[in-house]
């Protein structure tokens, strides 16, 4: 279990501030513009405004509000990853009345979806430990928030993009087979030993972990033989996942087991109970339920 620390990445290794900034200040150009209601009544002066949480949960998307509310006074009430509950200040806001509305629904958008996948997350990893990570399928532009909001939950974040590990996948060989013109399971292992190679030129200061998709037990053998890093099991069920476990446990007791493909809340204990070091699932980043929040003019 220690080397899950490889699927652990941190929000230090997130694009820089100055990008996540660039993302909420477009998002607000798309949604503010032209903010003809506030200007057609001519609202002046400022105002303070909070936010409170119409249902518990954790909170998630600081970062983003705080872009959002560039120019407001923001008196945060609870931190970033702490829990919250029904009826809760999370945040007070002063400022031109205009700008606390124009930035009101980016905002919440931001925090409310944000801090789904984090409450989300925070659930699974209650029932079943820090053995839950999330993947790469993300909505688009939202990746580095969302993986931060499944760090903030205790989730494993896996890779944060595709510079941050090898995950040799079926068209990766599918293709791999067809240029070198040899059967799957030998482009397979031509897979493996290629990426591993690949891992001697990269920064020496950084931790590349080689990973391998199989489909099944054929596979997984043909792949483990290679000593990847890790197995993904992919579309298995449970009793070929504690098969493909058994074998990897005896012969390459080094390479973590994660399985993959249709993980439920309700068959994920299956799957871990079978032996996987770990689950990984699109439940926590695009199934997350976003938690209900509303801002208030005082």
């Amino acid at each position: 279990m220690s080397s899950l620390h490889l699927f652990q990445k941190n929000p230090s290794t997130l694009p820089s501030v100055f990008a996540m900034k660039k993302k909420v200040q477009a998002a607000l150009l798309e949604d503010a513009s032209a903010d003809v209601t506030t200007q057609a009544l001519v609202l002046k002066g400022t105002a303070r405004a909070v936010i409170v949480a119409k249902e518990n949960g954790v909170l998630c998307g600081v970062l983003e509000a705080k872009a959002a509310f560039k120019g407001l006074k923001a008196h945060w009430k609870v931190k970033e990853g702490q829990a919250f509950g029904k009826g809760q200040v999370l945040v007070e806001i002063e400022g031109e009345v205009r700008k606390i509305l124009a930035a009101e629904r980016t905002a919440l958008n931001y925090l409310m979806v944000l801090s789904g996948i984090a409450t989300t997350t925070r659930k699974w990893v209650k029932r079943f430990g820090k053995r839950v990570a999330c993947l790469r399928k993300t909505h688009p532009l939202l990746s580095p928030s969302e993986k931060r909001a499944v760090f903030v939950g205790g989730g494993l974040t896996h890779r944060w993009s595709l510079a941050d590990g090898y995950l040799v996948k079926e068209n990766h060989v599918f293709a791999l087979s067809k240029q070198e013109k040899i059967p799957y399971l030998q482009a397979l292992k031509l897979a493996v030993r290629k990426a591993k190679k690949h891992t001697a030129i990269r920064p020496s200061n950084r931790l590349f972990f080689v990973e391998v998709e199989v489909r099944s037990f054929e596979e997984a053998v043909a792949a483990a033989s290679e000593g990847p890093d890790a197995l993904l099991v992919d579309n298995c069920a449970p009793r070929e996942v504690k098969r493909i476990v058994a074998m990897v446990r005896k012969s390459h007791p080094r390479i973590l087991v994660e399985a993959s493909g249709g993980i439920t809340e309700g068959n994920a204990g299956a799957y871990l109970k079978a032996g996987a070091d770990f689950v990984s699932t699109s439940a926590l980043t695009l199934r997350a339920k976003p938690i209900d929040l509303t801002l208030l003019l005082k």
